[in-house]
């Protein structure tokens, strides 16, 4: 096991859980925590794919109550959770973790999640979903901007389900 999936292992033992990430947040941003939560519900075909694919894994997710994009794909990651016994998710704040977030990505953008596995780690979601970041590549700043704040409105949850359970399914 190398050193960093060790120190990796060790955050996530001491990772807070979902209801206690929220509860890091007040007033309007709390709301908008359960909002999501409530938005990001799995629909029947979700639930369906999420219980067949019979995930076992856990995820290290760094994130930032204040961050919209962290709100989708935890709460996304939480509902999952609910359809998958084996799936466990901890959260770790990235101001307290920054600087091991850059010996992993450069830029260190959150939402990160990571797979830990016994020996091994991998990043699966980093920031957006891939789709999105392909998409991007073939727009203008206008269209980009428009498909981030489609993002942020929940409106890709499939796609980050999607890339969860292909990422954890290989």
């Amino acid at each position: 096991m190398t050193n960093m999936t060790k120190q990796l292992m060790e955050i996530f033992e001491d990772a807070i859980t979902y209801e206690e990430y929220v509860d890091l947040s007040e007033g309007e941003d709390r709301d908008k925590h359960l909002h999501y939560l409530q938005k990001m519900e799995m629909n029947d075909e979700e639930q369906k794919r999420i219980r067949s694919a019979s995930l076992n894994a856990r995820l290290l997710v760094f994130c930032d109550p204040q961050c919209p994009d962290c709100r989708i794909v935890t709460a996304t990651l939480h509902n999952m959770e609910k359809h998958s016994p084996g799936l466990k998710m901890g959260l770790a704040l990235q101001e307290k973790y920054e600087d091991l977030m850059k010996e992993l990505e450069e830029e260190a953008r959150i939402p990160m999640v990571i797979w830990l596995q016994e020996d091994d780690w991998k990043i699966i979601f980093y920031e957006t979903p891939d789709f999105l970041k392909e998409q991007e590549k073939k727009q203008d700043e206008k269209e980009q901007k428009e498909m981030r704040i489609a993002f942020q409105r929940g409106l890709h949850k499939g796609q980050v389900v999607n890339q969860i359970i292909e990422a954890l399914t290989m």
